[in-house]
């Protein structure tokens, strides 16, 4: 998440608020949109098959999957890559009209394009690697990409001007597929022949990608639903939607999503063992993971969003009344992160038994909820209740998800985890109230953003400190004591 952050300020500091960085923003952009549904589906359709594959059958059979899936992946990339360079128009229309004018979009396009199909290998690189729990370097995996894109807004763009920066998109997906083969290669990874049972293998792929996209797609569909309603409101609010959205989101990217990825993989190969009783082990290990991880990093950021706000965004055009809008609308979505993050855990526990027609009915459900909420709280709250219809959304799709574990045969060990919500509301309470002790007496009142800056660290570690000191004293004995005896919570 940092490189990322640096990345934005090097596009800042050598194109600044011009055409060329919408440009540049839209391009390096543009191939993961495109992707980020297929990628989703595709790597979490792949990882529990080729899990199961591997552990109950061998290597060789599980890379021939590998081979043929991806050989059928690779074929559709190539063939979405070539209507995006044969028609870029309808690409630009759809994605940014405000840029259709500007003749240089089309080359930019027609360039970037082929990356889609770097990222099509990347996604079945990062099944391979999750399924032998190698989720850290999985979790790294920007980090190549984001260095490129630094060097060619530092160094290329004053050499070779902007078109180098835009081949260098390209030469930043590279890197990152690179970076994945290298650890692919080291743990087995090879381009095998079909077998037999190959085919029957994909079939059982093929079943599980289109329910399963369906199931993925209702964020994006959430997020098309609040923007399309946020266009009718006062000029801005998309803005201020975006940025409140992209606060709440990174701060999950950044440390929740990290949980998911990690659990995803154990659930997937004690799917292919059929170890029900583990799986809701694990399951519950990582919904109690999430929630002592996430729970100060969203009090933290609900009770500074003002501050945060201020010192990502204000400036002239950005005034003190679009900071506090947006404040607010990052404060609703804040509201629901935690259960974004459980769904999450909880719709990977389904794709590793290989069902998916629950999170699809789910995203369905979701999605009607979302509109009729949003519909409901718009009228009363604007642009906040539209915050408030996507936290409520992921409340019930959580209250759906568990209902419906029985479906799969898992259990959750619900009593470990009421323990544990229980033990988290004293510290939590103690780090909300201890805030304002803190703003109270540190630069009051300052706009200066190197003094938010420092008052947002003091304040950070302050409160995380006091929060894991609390959280120690209250929790160590259920923690160690469900560590030695899960058994126990039923």
């Amino acid at each position: 998440m940092l490189l990322g952050f640096i990345k934005e300020t090097a596009i800042i500091y050598t194109l600044g608020a011009s055409t060329k960085s919408d440009i540049f923003v839209f391009a390096s952009n543009l191939p993961i949109i495109l992707f980020s549904v297929m990628g989703t589906v595709i790597s979490t359709t792949f990882m529990p098959i080729y899990t199961d594959i591997r552990i109950n059958n061998s290597i060789d059979e599980a890379n021939s999957f590998a081979s043929k899936f991806g050989a059928i992946i690779l074929g559709l990339c190539i063939t979405l890559t070539l209507i995006f360079i044969i028609f870029p128009d309808l690409l630009i229309k759809i994605m940014a009209p405000g840029l259709v004018k500007i003749a240089i979009v089309k080359p930019v396009i027609k360039i970037v394009m082929p990356s889609i199909i770097i990222f099509g290998i990347t996604s079945i690189l990062e099944g391979v690697l999750e399924s032998y729990n190698n989720v850290e370097v999985v979790a790294a995996r920007q980090i190549p990409f984001n260095l490129v894109l630094i060097i060619s807004m530092l160094v290329i763009y004053n050499n070779f001007g902007f078109m180098a920066c835009i081949f260098m998109i390209l030469i930043g997906a590279l890197a990152q597929l690179l970076y994945l083969a290298s650890y692919s290669k080291k743990i087995g990874l090879r381009i095998k022949k079909s077998t037999q049972h190959t085919n029957d293998y994909l079939k059982t792929s093929l079943q599980m990608i289109i329910p399963m996209a369906v199931g993925v797609m209702a964020m994006q569909i959430n997020n098309i639903i609040s923007i399309n309603l946020a266009s009718g409101l006062e000029v801005g609010s998309i803005t201020k939607l975006n940025i409140a959205n992209k606060l709440s989101m990174a701060s999950y990217s950044a440390l929740g999503y990290l949980i998911v990825i990690l659990v995803f993989p154990i659930l997937a190969e004690y799917a292919a063992k059929k170890d029900f009783e583990n799986i809701g082990k694990s399951l519950s290990e990582g919904i109690v993971k999430v929630l002592i991880i996430m729970v100060p990093v969203i009090i933290i950021l609900f009770v500074s969003a003002e501050d945060v706000v201020k010192l990502l965004f204000q400036n002239n055009k950005f005034l003190e009344q679009d900071i506090l809008l947006t404040t607010k609308v990052l404060r609703g979505y804040l509201l629901g992160l935690i259960f974004w993050a459980i769904k999450d855990i909880l719709n990977r526990a389904y794709y590793s038994l290989k069902e998916t027609k629950v999170s699809m009915k789910n995203g369905i459900i979701t999605v009607c909820t979302n509109i009729i909420a949003s519909l409901v709280l718009i009228g009363p709250f604007g642009i906040v209740g539209l915050a408030l219809a996507t936290s409520f959304s992921s409340i019930i799709s959580v209250i759906l998800l568990i209902s419906s574990l029985g479906i799969i045969n898992v259990k959750l060990k619900s009593k470990y985890i009421k323990i544990i919500v229980a033990k988290l509301v004293l510290p939590s309470i103690i780090i909300y109230f201890s805030y304002y002790i803190i703003n109270s007496n540190l630069f009051v009142g300052s706009t200066n953003k190197f003094e938010l800056l420092i008052k947002l660290i003091i304040e950070s570690i302050f409160m995380v400190s006091i929060y894991f000191f609390v959280l120690y004293l209250t929790l160590k004995k259920e923690l160690y004591y469900f560590m030695k005896n899960r058994n126990t919570y039923n």
